[in-house]
């Protein structure tokens, strides 16, 4: 019989409080809006971060349960902590879950590119599978108030100027 996955199956997800804002046809993530932008996305929502195919980098898959070559089921945080820290002892192991066009995909880790930078992915509410954008940086002259998953996996900038100078 087979094992089930319902319950089991949740993406990691940062939530926040902040403004989506398209500048130079990016977005950036802040605090408020951004002059000389577009504003996207404004409230509570949550970004949600996506693991770069080997040779696709712009595809990704936001991970929401790891099978473990031995068969174990991981889901969560359980799930991350093993993609992080364990992913390469495991290549055979398997990974659900879906693009940032909300498709469904199952790949062995060894199609993955642990060392390629993570897309961060911002996703209106907690039951979408596809995401409204991918988030290029974060805007804010206080890294500390955010995440430290987010921080690590979302260059940080304390001015739209800053960013431009360094993307």
């Amino acid at each position: 019989m087979p094992k089930r996955t319902e319950g089991l199956r949740q993406p990691i997800a940062e939530p926040v409080s902040a403004v989506l804002t398209r500048v130079d046809g990016l977005s950036l993530l802040s605090e408020r809006a951004l002059e000389g932008g577009e504003a996207l996305l404004c409230g509570e929502f949550e970004i949600r971060f996506g693991i770069t195919y080997l040779g696709r980098p712009h595809s990704c898959i936001v991970p929401e349960l790891v099978v473990a070559d031995y068969g174990e089921l991981l889901g969560g945080e359980q799930a991350w902590d093993f993609l992080m820290e364990r992913a390469h002892l495991h290549p055979r192991a398997d990974v659900c879950g879906y693009g940032s066009d909300g498709a469904e995909d199952m790949p062995p880790l060894k199609q993955l590119d642990f060392e390629h930078p993570y897309h961060a992915l911002a996703y209106r509410h907690s039951a979408d599978r596809r995401a409204l954008t991918r988030v290029s940086a974060l805007i804010t002259r206080d890294c500390a108030a955010w995440s430290p998953r987010l921080l690590k996996h979302l260059p940080c900038y304390p001015s739209v100027s800053d960013w431009r100078r360094h993307a």
